[in-house]
């Protein structure tokens, strides 16, 4: 597929008695690779039907993006690696599975303490997801003959290959999962003329880090963070790791979209929960904000995420008339991933105080 994201159709069409025998030679040699790009990248055509590039939420008065499209163009889906035969490969984007479980798939269920001795096990596997971009064919190619992946999957992959900084869905779910790294495609390029992985250390490769992360400052600037910095914080702990999200009902994006990128950021997402647990996840909240010393709004246990029209409910979310927690709309999380902090001197999210 170009990167313009044009559609390919597989197989032949009803043109297939050609007049011509060159065209039908040029037909059935293109088939196999028309039938390892068929379109059935399902998890992305749902997010573009919620339309979730075109949702607005207005915060102390300004409109503000929540969430970008994740590749802003029509597109089909690549060859997907995995131990499968070359007949298996041909048929996986029949088989693509839906990503909305994306986040849900076993890493956020690994203990942090865990995380790294997997990671060392799996060192060398590479999982590659896109955004903004996608690989030509014979960049697909070559990933494959690499031993490398193409995956659609925060869970799967190691590293997220971009052209600049777009607060897309899989950017955060990047971002959020800890392990992923972010990569130029000049990463990508060096890989592949090199014939060999480039090794990108965060923790201890100041020089990969500088060659390969996103240079974007007008995007750093309008979202207020460093790329470089959320991706050393997000390396560290995950933002949400051990706290509980309660999610109200008319929240925009929508509970069935958040709940992946809250889990996948250690946070268990909720809808409900029972009277006596919420009190004391109110409690040890209010204690945690108030402490010496509290700056991040992570040290309580419990995010109340919610809108204007289920105001009804936010008394439920009060000690009493003077003693209360934050209650926050959506771009707490999605702005909060992005820079990888959510300080309580930054009330910004803050639906009572806006």
């Amino acid at each position: 597929m170009d990167e313009g994201g044009v559609d390919q159709q597989a197989g032949p069409t009803g043109m297939g008695q050609a007049r011509h025998t060159s065209r039908a030679a040029a037909m059935a040699a293109s088939k196999t690779l028309n039938e390892m790009m068929k379109a059935a990248n399902i998890f992305e055509t749902e997010m573009r039907k919620e339309r979730l590039n075109k949702y607005r939420k207005s915060i102390n008065g300004r409109r503000t993006l929540t969430l970008a499209d994740d590749e802003g163009m029509r597109t089909s889906a690549m060859p997907m690696s995995s131990q499968k035969s070359k007949t298996e490969h041909s048929n996986a984007a029949d088989n693509n599975k839906n990503d909305r479980n994306e986040g849900e798939l076993g890493y956020s269920d690994i203990p942090s303490s865990k995380r790294q001795k997997t990671s060392n096990l799996e060192r060398d596997r590479v999982g590659i997801m896109f955004t903004q971009v996608r690989p030509r064919v014979e960049e697909q190619e070559q990933i494959l003959a690499m031993g490398g992946e193409i995956v659609e999957s925060a869970t799967h992959a190691t590293h997220l290959v971009c052209t600049s900084i777009k607060r897309t869905y899989k950017m955060l779910m990047a971002l959020a999962s800890g392990h992923v790294k972010i990569v130029g495609r000049n990463w990508l390029e060096d890989s592949l003329q090199q014939k060999r992985w480039i090794p990108v250390d965060f923790a201890h490769d100041g020089l990969a880090v500088e060659k390969y992360t996103i240079q974007d400052q007008v995007a750093e600037k309008h979202w207020g963070f460093r790329l470089s910095e959320s991706i050393r914080l997000s390396h560290e702990r995950r933002l949400l790791e051990g706290i509980t999200v309660f999610v109200t009902p008319n929240v925009e994006p929508t509970f069935s979209i958040l709940k992946p990128l809250i889990e996948i950021a250690g946070g268990e997402a909720v809808t409900s929960l029972p009277a006596n647990r919420l009190q004391a996840l109110l409690k040890k909240s209010y204690r945690a904000i108030h402490a010496k010393g509290a700056t991040e709004a992570t040290e309580m246990p419990l995010l109340v995420v919610t809108c204007r029209e289920d105001s009804k409910m936010w008394p439920m979310f009060q000690l009493s008339a003077d003693k209360r927690v934050p209650i926050y709309g959506t771009e707490v999380i999605l702005t909060g991933l992005l820079r990888q902090r959510i300080l309580l001197n930054a009330p910004e999210f803050d639906l009572i105080q806006t």
